[in-house]
């Protein structure tokens, strides 16, 4: 089985491409743009949400058209596609809000409950122009009328109404999430990142119960789980916002973590984007560079260097 690779990064999106012999470059658009998060579509659209440039998508990997609509010249920061529904979308925004689109982005409508929840007067960002953002999205396996969102810096929400209501479950998490994922056959667990270490719920975010053992840095930073084996988790942690750090790897649920060897080291680096299959596990940094592991971790190879600092990754088989 073949695959693509969706690079986002700081300055525009690049597509590589799997060959016997190397990772191949074959597309590369939205030059200049800041990449926040990429999507695949079911009909093989590849879609991207940019910092201050709204939606973009591309159906040839190469070729990349801005999607006209009430976001465009907006920050968007989290971005999911109904997997029953293709003509649905939810896009996270900053200033955190959340927008939904049910004619595939030709038009979003807010969905304003969330920015009016009474928590939100407390959010904001730490960094200039200290706007909160609506970070991650993500839907309920089994159930698409729940859907969770992370805001940075809010803390963590659930809607069991397609964002009609939340509810606020932030208790023992706190108010920054730098990541959140979950795993279709444990539908009641998500793991999520924090600069203050990493957490899990087995009830969705009623309760959250901190596991950090093994892990030099409490700052957390990005998530990938295993998508045969939920228990089988990565996380990116630092010394500081600047980076110090590496990828580490728990084969239980983060009761334990233990560093991944091989890959480098430095002050100033950080490990920002990772995606994983059954087969391939990817890490990148804030220096370009991209490295692949077919052993969970263990070893690695590098498979592309010198590109804009990396921002987010999406892997696609085929």
């Amino acid at each position: 089985m073949s695959a693509v690779l969706a690079i986002g990064t700081a300055k525009g999106a690049f597509v590589l491409a799997e060959t016997p012999d190397e990772w191949k470059l074959i597309g590369q658009g939205l030059t200049g743009l800041h990449v926040n998060c990429l999507q695949s579509t079911t009909d093989a659209q590849l879609w991207a949400g940019t910092a201050a440039n709204g939606l973009s998508y591309t159906a040839n990997l190469e070729d990349w058209h801005p999607v006209v609509n009430d976001l465009s010249g907006r920050g968007i920061y989290s971005m999911v596609f109904h997997p029953k529904q293709p003509k649905v979308i939810l896009c996270g925004t900053a200033p955190a809000s959340l927008f939904l689109s049910l004619d595939r982005g030709k038009e979003f409508q807010e969905l304003p409950a969330l920015r009016k929840h009474p928590s939100s007067d407390k959010w904001g960002y730490p960094e200039a122009p200290y706007r909160s953002r609506l970070h991650r999205l993500y839907l309920h396996p089994h159930d698409l009328d729940v859907v969770y969102a992370a805001v940075l810096s809010g803390g963590f929400y659930l809607s069991g109404d397609v964002g009609q209501t939340w509810q606020e479950r932030s208790k023992g998490l706190g108010r920054v999430v730098t990541d959140l994922q979950g795993h279709a056959l444990l539908p009641g667990r998500l793991y999520a990142c924090s600069p203050i270490g990493f957490y899990v719920t087995e009830n969705l975010g009623e309760e959250w119960m901190e596991r950090n053992h093994g892990l030099a840095y409490l700052n957390t930073g990005v998530l990938a789980v295993h998508p045969e084996e939920p228990n089988v988790v990565f996380l990116s942690s630092h010394n500081s916002a600047e980076g110090g750090g590496t990828v580490y790897r728990s084969s239980n649920a983060g009761q334990r973590w233990e560093a991944c060897e091989g890959l480098p080291f430095a002050a100033n680096l950080r490990y920002t984007a990772m995606a994983i299959t059954h087969d391939r596990f990817m890490v990148a940094n804030n220096h370009g560079d991209i490295f692949l592991s077919r052993d969970l971790g263990s070893t690695w190879g590098k498979i592309r260097t010198a590109l804009p600092p990396v921002t987010c990754l999406k892997l696609i088989t085929t």
